[in-house]
């Protein structure tokens, strides 16, 4: 991959993860808004979003870092 299309890759995957974590803590402010109306909401379909999102974020930028440090050896060999 290169190095521009592994930026891109790290960049849609952050954008993925920060949007993710945009909508958790709008759904949030919601849920605690009602809860102290005494309502009570089910937000674990967002948190594991935002989690998926995340996991997903630290997957894509170890499995590049790691495809470009072996690119790299293989260069100086």
């Amino acid at each position: 991959m290169s190095e521009s299309g592994a930026f891109d890759t790290i960049v849609a995957a952050r954008k993925a993860y920060v949007d993710a974590v945009a909508a958790y803590n709008a759904r949030l402010e919601f849920v605690r808004a009602e809860r102290e109306r005494g309502n009570w909401l089910n937000v674990d379909p967002e948190y594991a979003a935002m989690s998926e999102a995340q996991s997903a974020f630290y997957r894509t930028v170890q499995e590049l870092a790691d495809a470009a440090i072996r690119q790299r050896a293989e260069e100086k060999r």
